[in-house]
C-alpha cells in the first residue's frame, strides 16, 4: 500500500507491506499497518500463490479514500430554520424517571421522598416563553424558586396524564442567575410490584429561539427526610444524595404512556360549521361548494405570528390572498384531523388591506345521513400580544358556482349568498372529535454563495442532512443517492455521506446548495410508534464540509455556519407516512445556480448538534432502481384514474402534467383496490388526514415533471384526481426505490411455481431495504427484529447484505438500554420496550445474525465489535426467566385462523429462540476466546432445555402441546425438532405426529412467521421430503400457491387474500429452502469457507440449481434427473471446501470428475458424501 501508484512495488511501498503471508484466508484480510490519515487517497495492489506456491502478478493497482474522523468537520455547525416557538411542541424527550437510591425501575418502597435540581439562565438572554412539565407516580407538588407552580393529587393511573404551567416570567426573573426546581412525590402503598418515579422537563426558550432545559436526570438530588425550606431558591442541598436513574422517558414499566398538554394549542373554538343553503346540521347536498371571507389588517400592524386551521367534511382546499395554502383530500374521517399552516408571510404582506380567505370544500355521495360542512379559524397575533381572529360564522359567503379567479384577493362575491350556520365547534354531528392538528413547514431550501479564485484539482463535500438531504452544486445534483443519508437512532449515531465534486466546481463564483427533509428525525404525523416524538426529535438541519484542493497545493475551505442564506422551498409538507405536498408556484427559478439572487432570504440559524456520533455512511445508499410503466388505466368515476402497474414495489411514482396554475393533482398510492376499483389505502397506525398520498400544485405555462424527494410508499396502484383531462400511460411512471443492494443468488427448478416463490421473495426483501429492514413499505417502514430473525438467511442468499446488515447490527447496539434489552423494532425512538415486548423470538436477532454473518461473510471484526453487547442482552434474558422459562409479548405471529398472536401458550417458542440464540453466541465466543462465558451460556441453553421438555414435552404421545392449545400445533413441534430440542429417543415420534397433522390438513402448513421459517427443512432433513414438496407445491389455502393464484407477485403478510401488507418477507423463507434442500447449497461455516451439498427435497421434481456469489467466488449446485440417471455439477469458490452428498444406493454406482482429486468419500443415509476443495466437480449416480 502506497501514497502514490508509483511506489507500488515492496521496495518502495511507503504505508504498508504485509509480506507473504502463509494462509488460506482469502476473506476478511485485516490491515495491519500505520494510522491512516483522514481526507486522504491510498493506493494498493496485491499478489497470491496457490495451493502448490505458484505465484499470480500483481493485481491491477486501485485506491481508496479515508473519511474525517469524529471531529472531522472542524469549524462546520449544524444549521437550519430556528424552530417557531409556536409550534415547537412541547415533550418528555431526554427526561428520565427518577427516584432515591434503592429504587428499580419495577419496585420501590412506599413512602415520600424530595427532590431538587437546577438551571443556569445565562446574563442577556431574553425569555420569549418557559414551560415546565411534570408527572409522578403517584402524585407530586412542584416548586419553582420557592413558588407553587403544580401540584397533582393521588390518582389511579395519574402519571399518565402529565401538568403543564407557564413559568414564563419566574424564568425572566431568573435571568442571569439559577432556577431551582423542587418537587415532592409520594409513592403509594401498592401490590408487590410498585414502582415509583417522578419525571420533569423544563423547557426555557429564547427569543433567538435557544432552548435552555432542565430534565430529571442523573445531576438531580434527593432526600427521604423533608428540611424546612426545602423548596426554597437559596436552600443548601449539599448534605442531599444523589438519585437512582430508573428509565429515559418511554422505557420502563410506564413506557411511552405520559400524555404531555400543549401551551397555547391552536383550536377551532369560536369557530362553526357552516355549508351551503338547503343544508342541515345532519345532511347536506353533495357537491362542492365555495366560500369566503375577510379579516380587516389595519395599517402600522406588527404582526408577530398568524395561523390558520381548518376542517372540512369531506375534503377541502383553502386559499389566503390568493395563494394554495391548505388542502386535505377526500378520506374516511378526515374532518376528524385539523390541517394547520403558517401565513404569517401572508398576513404581513396584507398589513394595511383586507386578507381573504376561500376556500372549495366537497361533501362526497353518503348514506341516507350525510353531513357537509367547513369549519375555519385564522388567528393573527401582533407583536404586542393582540389577536385578530377570522372564524367561520354567518359573516361568510358562499356559491354552488365559480367564475375563474374566485380566490383571488380582488373577486366580486357580493352575488354569493350568506352560508348557512350549522353548529358551533363541539356540537353537531361532529362534536368535539377533531384531533389536535400537527402543523407541517416547508423543506427549507440552504444555500452558500462562494468565490474561488485558483483552479480546482481535487473536490470533497462531506454533509448530513438530516434526515434526508439533496444537494446541488452550481446548479447540478449531487451524486444520485435519495433518502440520504441513512436512517439510524440519532442520539447514537449520526450518518454522513462523501461526494466527489471536483467536476461541478470551477475558478470564479460557485454556490453549495441543499434541500432537507423530515424522515424519522423530524416528523411531525401522529403514529402509533411514536415516531413524532422521539428522543432526538428536530427540525430539519444540515452538516457540511467541501474542501477543494488547488494545483498549487493549497486548499479552500466551505462550511455550514450563519453564513449561509435559507428559505422555504417548494416542498410544502413532507412525511413517510402521509406522503408530500409540492406547489411547482413556489419554486425560484436557478436557486440552486451561482447567479441566483439570495438577498430576499433569511439567514441560516446555527442549531444544537444531534447526540450521536458522526460516522461515515459505509452501506449502500437507496438510490432509483426502475422505472415502469404502467400495464392498464381505469376510470373508477368522473375525474379519477388508476394506474395499475402490474407488480408490487415501494417507492413513487414521476408524474407528467400540463395544466392551469393552481391545478391540485392529488396522488394516492396502494397496494391493493376497493371493490368500486378505487386505491384503498388506510392504516389505523397513523393518525393523519392523509396517507401514501401526494399532492401536487400545478405552476402552469406547459408540461411540468416532478417526482417526491422524501417519501416512499408500498404500492402497485395509484390514484389520480385533479388532472385537467384524461390519464395517459405516460402520466404516471412507477419509480422502484430500495437501497442499491447487488444481487448474489440465483435458483432455477422444473417446478415453476417454485422459481415464482424466489421471485416473489427476492422483490418482497429489495422493497423492505431502505437503509434497515422493514416489515411494509406501505403501513410501518419499521426494523421489525422478528421479520429479519427468520428471513435473515433467505435475504444473504438472494441479495449481497454485507454492508447493509453491517449497518443494522450497529442499530441493533445503539438501541440495547442499559440494561442490555433491546426493542423489537430497531431502530426505535422510545417504542417497543415495553410495546409487545420482551420479544425473545424477535430481539434474539441480535445474537443470531452476528452468527449468521459470520457464516455468509467471515468477517471476525464484527464477532469482537459486538461481543460484550450480545453478552450483556443475553444475560439480560436470563435475568428475566420465569420458572426456568422465557416469557415473551408474541409468538408464532399470524398463522392460519389468527390475526395476530397464536393460541398456544408462547412461552414455548421463547424459550427455543433463546436456546437457540445462546448455542450461537457460544459459538462466537469459541472464536474469538471468550471461553468462559461461552461455557455459562452452552450451560445456560441445556437448561433450556431441559425445562422446556420437561414444561411442554408430552413423552407418552410423543409431541409438544402447551395448556392453551385448541388442537396439535404444528409450529410447538417444529421449531423444537428445528433447534435440536427434541431427546433422541422421541424424534421420530415428533417427526411422525407432525407429519401425520399435515396429512390431517389436506397437507397443508399451519404454521406463522416463526414455524413457516423451519416447516420444510424439518421435514426435508427428517426423511419427509416428499411431504415438504407437497406441503410447498398447494395452492390452496393456506399456501404460498394460494397467494400466486390470486396473482401476487410479493410475498405476504397474512395468509388469506384479506392480508394488511402485501409487501412482508417473514413468511416467504420458503426460498431458503429452496436454495439449501431442493437444490441443496448450504454455507456451514466462515464466510462459505465450508459448504454442504444435499440436495434431499427432489420428490416429483426433475431438475434444480442454485448459485451464489459468495465473498469467496461462485458457489453453485445444479443437479438433473435423465433417465433415471442423476446428475450433480458443483462449483466451490477457491479457499474454501465442500461436502457433497451424492444420493446412490452403492458407492459403486458414483462417478466424480475429476475423480483423482476428491479428498474423501463415505457412505451416510443414503448419500455418497465426498469432501473436495475448490473447483468444478461433476457427479453422476445411477442409483439415486
Amino acid at each position: 500500500m502506497a501514497s502514490r501508484p508509483d511506489r507500488l512495488t515492496p521496495d518502495a511501498a511507503d504505508v504498508w507491506d504485509s509480506g507473504r503471508v502463509a494462509s488460506a484466508r482469502s476473506v476478511g484480510v485485516t490491515y495491519a499497518g500505520p494510522v491512516l490519515a483522514p481526507r486522504t487517497r491510498y493506493h494498493w495492489t496485491v499478489r497470491l500463490w496457490d495451493g502448490a506456491g505458484r505465484e499470480t502478478g500483481w493485481s491491477t493497482p486501485t485506491w481508496f479514500e479515508t473519511g474525517l474522523r469524529e471531529d472531522g468537520f472542524g469549524a462546520a455547525r449544524w444549521v437550519g430554520a430556528q424552530p417557531d416557538l409556536e409550534q415547537a411542541p412541547l415533550d418528555l424527550a431526554g427526561a428520565s424517571w427518577i427516584w432515591t437510591p434503592g429504587a428499580t425501575a419495577g419496585n420501590a418502597p412506599a413512602g415520600t421522598r424530595w427532590f431538587r435540581g437546577r438551571l443556569t439562565v445565562p446574563a442577556g438572554v431574553e425569555i420569549a416563553a418557559a414551560y415546565l412539565v411534570v408527572t409522578a407516580d403517584d402524585d407530586y407538588t412542584a416548586y419553582l424558586d420557592g413558588r407553587q407552580v403544580l401540584y397533582a393529587p393521588q390518582q389511579t393511573d395519574g402519571w399518565k396524564s402529565a401538568e403543564l404551567a407557564d413559568v414564563t416570567e419566574l424564568a425572566r426573573a431568573a435571568v442571569g442567575g439559577t432556577l431551582t426546581l423542587a418537587a415532592v412525590a409520594t409513592n403509594r402503598p401498592g401490590p408487590s410490584v410498585n414502582p415509583a418515579g417522578l419525571l420533569a422537563k423544563l423547557v426555557v426558550t429564547t427569543t433567538t429561539g435557544e432552548r435552555l432545559l432542565l430534565v430529571t436526570d442523573g445531576t438531580w438530588r434527593s432526600t427521604d427526610t423533608e428540611h424546612p425550606g426545602w423548596q426554597e431558591a437559596g436552600y443548601d442541598d449539599s448534605g442531599w444524595t444523589g438519585v437512582a436513574l430508573l428509565a429515559p422517558y418511554g422505557q420502563g414499566p410506564w413506557a411511552g404512556n405520559v400524555t404531555v398538554p400543549q401551551p397555547r394549542a391552536l383550536d377551532l373554538a369560536g369557530a362553526s360549521w357552516v355549508w351551503g343553503p338547503g343544508a342541515t346540521v345532519n345532511n347536506a347536498p353533495v357537491g362542492p361548494r365555495w366560500f369566503r371571507a375577510r379579516l380587516a389588517l389595519p395599517a402600522g400592524l406588527d404582526i408577530a405570528s398568524a395561523r390558520l386551521i381548518m376542517s372540512a367534511d369531506d375534503d377541502f382546499t383553502a386559499y389566503l390572498g390568493g395563494q394554495l395554502t391548505l388542502s386535505a383530500p377526500q378520506q374516511t374521517d378526515g374532518w376528524r384531523t385539523a390541517r394547520v399552516a403558517d401565513v404569517t408571510a401572508l398576513a404581513r404582506g396584507a398589513v394595511g388591506k383586507e386578507l381573504v380567505l376561500a376556500a372549495i370544500a366537497t361533501n362526497r355521495p353518503g348514506a341516507s345521513v350525510n353531513p357537509g360542512g367547513l369549519i375555519a379559524k385564522l388567528v393573527v397575533r401582533t407583536a404586542d400580544s393582540r389577536e385578530l381572529v377570522l372564524v367561520t360564522d354567518a359573516g361568510w359567503r358562499t356559491t354552488g358556482t365559480v367564475e375563474s379567479g374566485w380566490e383571488q384577493p380582488g373577486h366580486d362575491d357580493s352575488a354569493w349568498s350568506p352560508v348557512v350556520v350549522l353548529a358551533a365547534y363541539g356540537q353537531g354531528p361532529w362534536g368535539s372529535g377533531i384531533e389536535p392538528p400537527v402543523e407541517e413547514r416547508p423543506a427549507p431550501l440552504l444555500r452558500r454563495a462562494f468565490r474561488l479564485t485558483k483552479p480546482v484539482a481535487s473536490a470533497r463535500l462531506y454533509a448530513s442532512g438530516l434526515a434526508y438531504q439533496v444537494l446541488h452544486v452550481n446548479g447540478k445534483r449531487v451524486g444520485d443517492a435519495v433518502l440520504d443519508p441513512g436512517f439510524t437512532d440519532y442520539d447514537d449515531t449520526v450518518l454522513y455521506v462523501t461526494h466527489d465534486v471536483t467536476d461541478l466546481l470551477a475558478e470564479g463564483q460557485n454556490v453549495l446548495c441543499a434541500e432537507l427533509g423530515r424522515g424519522f428525525y423530524g416528523m411531525t404525523t401522529r403514529n402509533v410508534w411514536r415516531w413524532h416524538q422521539p428522543p432526538w426529535h428536530g427540525e430539519p438541519r444540515l452538516l457540511a464540509r467541501l474542501v477543494v484542493a488547488h494545483p498549487d497545493g493549497s486548499r479552500t475551505e466551505i462550511v455550514s455556519d450563519d453564513a449561509w442564506r435559507i428559505t422555504a422551498g417548494p416542498t410544502r409538507s413532507n412525511s413517510l407516512y402521509a406522503g408530500e405536498t409540492y406547489d411547482a408556484r413556489q419554486e425560484q427559478d436557478g436557486w440552486s445556480t451561482a447567479g441566483f439572487d439570495d438577498s430576499g432570504w433569511a439567514e441560516a440559524s446555527v442549531l444544537d448538534a444531534p447526540a450521536g456520533t458522526l460516522r461515515a455512511q459505509e452501506h449502500e445508499p437507496i438510490r432509483v432502481i426502475e422505472s415502469v410503466a404502467p400495464v392498464t388505466l381505469t376510470s373508477p368515476r368522473g375525474g379519477v384514474w388508476v394506474a395499475d402497474f402490474g407488480r408490487t414495489t415501494a417507492g413513487w411514482v414521476r408524474l407528467r402534467v400540463t395544466a392551469p396554475a393552481g391545478t391540485t393533482i392529488r396522488i394516492l398510492y396502494g397496494e391493493k383496490l376497493r371493490a368500486d376499483g378505487t386505491v384503498e389505502a388506510a392504516n389505523g397506525n397513523v393518525q393523519s388526514a392523509r396517507f401514501q398520498q401526494d399532492e401536487y400544485v400545478a405552476r402552469g405555462g406547459g408540461e411540468e415533471v416532478w417526482e417526491p424527494s422524501f417519501s416512499y410508499k408500498g404500492f402497485r396502484y395509484v390514484q389520480l384526481d385533479g388532472l385537467p383531462g384524461a390519464a395517459s400511460t405516460g402520466t404516471v411512471t412507477m419509480r422502484v426505490v430500495h437501497s442499491d443492494v447487488r444481487d448474489v443468488g440465483e435458483f432455477r427448478c422444473s417446478e415453476a411455481l417454485f422459481e415464482r416463490f424466489e421471485q416473489m421473495m427476492r422483490r418482497t426483501v429489495r422493497n423492505n431495504l431502505h437503509g434497515i429492514p422493514t416489515d411494509t413499505p406501505m403501513y410501518e417502514k419499521n426494523g421489525w427484529t422478528g421479520d429479519a430473525q427468520v428471513a435473515a438467511p433467505t435475504m444473504a442468499g438472494l441479495l449481497d447484505l454485507s454492508r447493509f446488515f453491517t449497518k443494522w447490527l450497529g442499530d441493533l447496539r445503539d438501541s440495547q438500554v442499559s440494561s442490555g434489552q433491546v426493542p423489537v423494532i430497531v431502530p426505535s425512538g422510545g417504542w417497543g420496550y415495553q410495546e409487545l415486548a420482551p420479544a425473545p423470538e424477535w430481539t434474539t436477532v441480535y445474537p443470531f445474525l452476528l452468527r449468521e454473518m459470520h457464516r455468509w461473510y467471515g468477517d471476525d471484526r464484527l464477532l469482537r465489535q459486538h461481543w460484550q453487547a450480545v453478552a450483556d442482552y443475553l444475560e439480560w434474558e436470563l435475568g428475566r426467566l420465569r420458572d426456568g422459562l422465557a416469557v415473551t409479548a408474541l409468538g408464532d405471529y399470524l398463522s392460519p385462523g389468527t390475526g395476530g398472536n397464536p393460541p398456544e401458550d408462547t412461552r414455548l417458542t421463547a424459550t427455543a429462540y433463546l436456546h437457540r440464540a445462546l448455542v450461537a453466541t457460544a459459538e462466537v465466543g469459541e472464536l474469538t476466546g471468550q471461553d468462559a462465558q461461552a461455557a455459562r451460556f452452552r450451560s445456560a441453553a441445556a437448561g433450556l432445555r431441559d425445562r422446556l421438555n420437561e414444561t411442554f414435552l408430552d413423552r407418552a404421545r410423543g409431541l409438544y402441546r402447551t395448556d392453551r392449545d385448541p388442537g396439535y400445533r404444528q409450529t410447538s413441534n417444529a421449531v423444537p425438532l428445528a433447534f435440536g430440542l427434541v431427546p433422541d429417543d422421541l424424534v421420530g415420534a415428533v417427526v411422525d405426529n407432525l407429519v401425520a397433522d399435515i396429512r390431517d390438513r389436506g397437507w397443508h402448513l399451519n404454521t406463522g412467521c416463526l414455524g413457516t421459517s423451519v416447516l420444510l427443512p424439518v421435514l426435508t432433513a427428517h426423511g419427509h421430503a416428499d411431504v415438504a414438496v407437497r406441503v410447498a407445491r398447494q395452492r390452496t389455502y393456506p399456501s404460498w400457491g394460494y397467494w400466486v393464484e390470486d396473482g401476487a407477485d410479493t410475498m405476504w403478510e397474512m395468509w388469506p387474500t384479506s392480508t394488511r401488507s402485501r409487501q412482508h418477507y417473514f413468511h416467504g423463507t420458503v426460498v431458503q429452502w429452496l436454495y439449501e434442500h431442493v437444490a441443496g447449497l448450504r454455507p456451514v461455516a466462515d464466510g462459505w469457507g465450508r459448504i454442504v451439498v444435499r440436495p434431499d427435497a427432489r420428490t416429483e421434481l426433475s431438475a434444480a440449481s442454485a448459485a451464489v456469489d459468495t465473498v469467496r467466488g461462485r458457489a453453485s449446485s445444479a443437479w438433473l434427473l435423465v433417465d433415471g440417471q442423476f446428475e450433480l455439477t458443483v462449483q466451490v469458490p477457491v479457499g474454501a471446501t465442500a461436502e457433497v452428498h451424492v444420493p446412490a444406493a452403492r458407492a459403486e454406482d458414483v462417478e466424480a470428475s475429476p475423480g483423482g482429486l476428491v479428498t474423501a468419500r463415505r457412505m451416510a443415509d443414503g448419500y455418497l458424501v465426498h469432501t473436495v476443495g475448490s473447483g468444478t466437480w461433476r457427479f453422476v449416480s445411477t442409483s439415486a
